[in-house]
């Protein structure tokens, strides 16, 4: 089965344009291989990007590097670190999280 990587439907244009080629997770894990990216709606309606996961690396959040967040897509490391906020609400500095890289098909 194909291993599904779920996204927030603002991702999907940095995406396509191959400006986001990673993702930060946290207790979801991938493994290299083939996927599929996922962008559920708030409409309802799903698009799917055929994807391959080319990477995971584990890491401590205070971690994460600069090139971390331009590989995902952000500005700087503070908005990748306020990204993080909004979809992993209290999660700790000290605690690992998988950066996983892709590359759409």
């Amino acid at each position: 089965m194909t291993q599904q990587i779920s996204m927030w439907e603002g991702y999907e244009s940095l995406i396509r344009s191959g400006v986001k080629k990673q993702t930060v997770r946290y207790r979801d894990p991938f493994d290299v291989g083939d996927a599929v990216i996922v962008f559920e709606r708030d409409s309802g309606a799903v698009t799917e990007i055929p994807a391959r996961v080319t990477g995971v690396r584990t890491v401590r959040r205070d971690e994460l590097t600069e090139d971390d967040a331009l590989a995902d897509g952000f500005e700087s490391l503070a908005d990748l670190h306020k990204a993080l906020d909004t979809h992993y609400p209290g999660l700790a500095a000290d605690v690992e999280v998988d950066v996983v890289t892709f590359s759409a098909v």
